[in-house]
């Protein structure tokens, strides 16, 4: 009887120094569609902080949870602005779409980040000569 075994070796370092990585594909994949500089770079930059947050887990481990979870816990914890929380949002739709050709569902579930109220400002007061009727100079 022949022992069959799956060899499921570990890729060697020059293989995997071949392969290109995460984000170095997520900028390849911007500069194919002609994104801006910047946002290439906004997008790199949301996409770190969602690895780092699922402790460095690669997003192809993940999916809708992993990123509600992330994008509830900028509007609770971080309480991020809702253009910041839109702008991770898209990123991870890219990341998920473009890159790892895994789209992702409507992410309901997802708790918005609320728009701050600018604190209460004291009314000014009108400055000048007083308008009062009695010293009106026409009477």
């Amino acid at each position: 009887m022949l022992a069959t075994t799956s060899s499921a070796a570990p890729p060697s370092p020059a293989a995997a120094a071949a392969a290109p990585r995460l984000l170095d594909q997520v900028r390849a994949a911007a500069r194919a569609r002609h994104y801006s500089p910047l946002t290439e770079q906004v997008f790199v930059s949301w996409i770190r902080r969602y690895v780092l947050f699922h402790d460095k887990r690669h997003p192809a481990q993940m999916a809708e949870p992993e990123v509600v979870r992330f994008l509830s816990h900028l509007a609770v914890e971080q309480h991020v602005s809702p253009s910041l929380q839109s702008q991770a949002r898209a990123a991870l739709v890219f990341l998920y779409r473009h890159v790892l050709h895994q789209p992702l569902g409507s992410l309901d579930g997802v708790v918005r980040a609320q728009r701050r109220e600018p604190p209460m400002r004291p009314r000014r007061r009108p400055s000048g000569p007083s308008q009062s009727p009695a010293s009106s100079p026409g009477r």
